[in-house]
């Protein structure tokens, strides 16, 4: 009796064995199915992806022109100045304003780099491919500029929302408390689903708004007529 008791144990402790494996597989499992759906776009895997960014310096013969429509004669203008601004360094521009293709090497955003580039006859260029489940957006880190006329410490980012921009600008951005003036000191290509807390900037055009607090302060960097720290 006590041999059958024993075997009896032996065999539960086996099927619970067995069944305890078996749903650790399941959950990690899935688990790992979960995490490539809904964690593969969190900021984390993002930088990851976005350090691993796929670059390649393509030819400009071999880029499809896609959709694209012929760009504004403003902002037309404002990528060619930050070009010339740079000695001619079709390099730097697409830092600026980024040329990115898909795997078919057809243009989705920085069309402005790529007209430049053909009119002063560039042969390569550098593009960012983007991934075919992703979607990018251009991001801009800037400081605060203050009452005082001077720029805060903290670092924050915004959206372009296809306003033409470069390091240096002083342009005018949505917070949470209004409108404010800030400097834009880096740009970058960042996964939309990684920006969706980010506000937009706004209009360039702050220096003709009438009751601004800084206007006299833009108006002075305008008489300089280059905004582009480069």
């Amino acid at each position: 009796m006590n041999y059958w008791n024993s075997n009896i144990i032996t065999i539960h402790k086996l099927l619970i064995f067995i069944i305890m494996c078996s749903l650790l597989f399941c959950f990690f499992k899935y688990s790992f199915q979960y995490m490539n759906s809904m964690f593969y776009k969190s900021s984390i895997v993002f930088t990851i992806r976005r350090l691993i960014m796929v670059k390649k310096k393509i030819a400009l013969k071999d880029l499809d022109t896609g959709y694209m429509t012929r760009p504004s004669i403003s902002k037309y203008s404002f990528y060619c100045q930050a070009y010339f601004s740079t000695n001619k360094n079709i390099s730097t521009l697409s830092k600026i304003n980024p040329l990115v293709i898909d795997s078919n090497n057809i243009i989705i955003d920085g069309y402005c780099t790529y007209l430049i580039a053909l009119e002063n006859k560039i042969q390569k260029i550098n593009c960012i491919i983007q991934e075919p489940d992703e979607s990018l957006v251009k991001i801009v880190s800037a400081q605060h500029l203050k009452k005082n006329l001077k720029f805060g410490t903290k670092v924050y980012n915004w959206k372009t929302h296809h306003i033409p921009v470069c390091p240096g600008l002083i342009c005018s951005a949505n917070t949470n408390s209004g409108k404010a003036l800030v400097r834009i000191i880096n740009i970058e290509m960042r996964p939309s689903m990684n920006t969706l807390s980010l506000k937009n900037l706004s209009s360039l055009n702050i220096s003709k708004k009438k009751k601004t607090p800084l206007k006299h302060y833009h108006e002075n960097r305008s008489q300089k007529g280059n905004h582009c720290e480069l």
